[in-house]
């Protein structure tokens, strides 16, 4: 499995890449294929199918405080991979 960012996410970052490539790890066995990460009040994270459907809540916050990030799967063939981007990227 391969990871890609867009310009936009290597600008904003992340506070904590194992701990968010561990999650969309584990996310993609479980068939998720569009995760979306938000931030919530109180310095947490809230990980949804993008529909508001709620899959986890981290105790802290992956990417700044005032940014939405999408994960999306993608399969060209040859390989496997999500890419990470910012919702106005797509």
């Amino acid at each position: 499995m391969k990871f890609v960012k867009t310009p936009g996410i290597e600008r904003v970052g992340c506070k904590d890449w194992k701990l968010t490539i561990s999650i969309v790890i584990r996310l993609f066995k479980d068939k998720e294929h569009f995760i979306s990460f938000e931030p919530r009040a109180g310095r947490k994270t809230r990980i949804t199918d993008g529909n508001e459907n709620e899959l986890a809540i981290v105790d802290k916050l992956l990417f700044p405080d005032d940014v939405k990030v999408w994960a999306i799967y993608g399969d060209d063939e040859e390989n496997e991979y999500y890419t990470f981007l910012l919702p106005e990227e797509y």
